[in-house]
């Protein structure tokens, strides 16, 4: 009995196609509190400060591994982002020996489940998808001549939906690490 017969046995509706993944990738915040924090920092701290603490971005690594079977697509994954927010008062108008720079690293760290549904024709595949993100953010603070003081900041589970573009078969069973799974990859990364 030959591979193909006995996974027509026990899929009938055809082989499922598994797959890893791995990126890097950039985000920009769109937060109220965070902006919040910014505002009344710099409001605060306007008469001595000569850089003032602006919105960061975002960099970091993403994992994610799945299936794909049917149209139906399920991954799980998990991203870890990090941006720095730094503040810098002007020696000239503060006392000798007060804080002249404030420096706060953010890190989120996040697992994904996502679900999709693509219909379509080799090598174009679409359709909406589904995601849960379960969100941890800490902070790390450091304060020239106070040393560092690490927090957990905040977790929170967010949910996302949109439309999945798909460039390459995921059912191609021959090629199953061709070019075409590469793309399919970093799609599902990026459209979360």
């Amino acid at each position: 009995m030959s591979r193909a017969q006995i996974f027509d046995d026990w899929y009938p509706e055809g082989v499922p196609s598994f797959f890893i993944g791995g990126g890097y990738g950039f985000m920009y915040a769109n937060s109220t509190g965070l902006d919040m924090f910014i505002h009344e920092y710099n409001r605060q701290k306007r008469p001595i400060l000569s850089k003032y603490m602006e919105k960061s971005s975002f960099s970091g690594l993403a994992l994610s591994t799945g299936f794909f079977w049917n149209g139906l697509i399920l991954e799980l994954g998990y991203s870890t982002h990090s941006g720095t927010l730094i503040a810098e008062g002007n020696p000239a108008k503060i006392a000798p020996g007060s804080i002249t720079h404030r420096k706060i690293d953010l890190d989120l760290h996040s697992i994904n489940i996502m679900g999709a549904l693509v219909y379509g024709f080799d090598p174009i595949y679409t359709g909406p998808f589904i995601e849960a993100a379960f969100t941890n953010i800490k902070f790390e603070t450091e304060i020239e001549g106070r040393g560092l003081k690490r927090l957990d900041m905040d977790s929170y589970i967010g949910f996302n939906t949109g439309w999945l573009f798909i460039i390459g078969d995921p059912e191609d069973q021959e090629h199953t690490l061709s070019l075409s799974h590469i793309i399919l990859i970093q799609l599902v990364i990026l459209s979360g």
